[in-house]
């Protein structure tokens, strides 16, 4: 099991960021304690995020931690059918299909559409023949503090899983789960932040992150 507090996680792990200039450790930041990781977003293409490697070839994983969207979404830069997008964190392990190679084994996705009063998340993973499956989107607070827990598990024959839950004040507590064949994949590093490339859909702005807990064992 490893705990670790956003903070503590910024300062030992700010060399893993593609664009470290975009994160900051500040009060202001902080959804619970005295500090936490302000993610801005350019536009322009960068990465910014923390990563961890402590993760060894998990086939069982979950991550924690608090966000605050901070209202960043904005409409006018949304594609034609409404969506803006971006991918707040990536895990990679060893890809079935090419190894020893490495590939994205799960994704967590912000999203916000123009119909909808509110915004979502969604988690994306691989199976074992790298083809992306969705699981069903949670909706969260577009501003104030949310809790997002991912817990994956691979396994055959359907076994496998991806769950993602959000907890939020104003939505309440929203699930998304599916089950896969992906007993062949596994999980080797974390990042979270603003993880994998910079889509055209979103607009620049500032995040809030905090309290990010890993573990070996999906919730209790």
């Amino acid at each position: 099991m490893k705990k670790v507090l956003m903070a503590l996680c910024v300062l030992g792990l700010v060399a893993g960021a593609a664009s470290a200039s975009s994160l900051a450790v500040t009060t202001g930041a902080a959804l619970e304690g005295t500090y936490g990781l302000a993610v801005t977003v350019n536009n322009d293409g960068t990465n910014a995020y923390v990563e961890t490697n402590t993760p060894d070839g998990e086939t069982v994983y979950r991550a924690t931690f608090l966000i605050d969207i901070n209202n960043m979404f904005n409409q006018s830069t949304a594609d034609t059918n409404g969506n803006n997008f971006l991918t707040l964190a990536q895990a990679t392990g060893d890809n079935p299909s090419a190894p020893p190679a490495f590939f994205s084994s799960i994704r967590i996705y912000l999203m916000n559409r123009t119909v909808e009063p509110y915004c979502r998340a969604r988690v994306g993973v691989y199976s074992n023949i790298n083809a992306r499956l969705l699981v069903a989107p949670v909706g969260i607070d577009c501003s104030g503090t949310v809790r997002l827990t991912l817990e994956w598990l691979a396994g055959s024959a359907g076994t496998g899983m991806a769950r993602l839950t959000s907890v939020s004040p104003v939505i309440g507590t929203r699930v998304g789960e599916r089950n896969l064949s992906n007993h062949l994949t596994n999980v080797q590093m974390f990042r979270i932040g603003h993880a994998v490339g910079n889509p055209p859909q979103i607009v620049a702005g500032t995040m809030y992150l905090d309290s990010f807990e890993s573990y070996r064992t999906l919730a209790p």
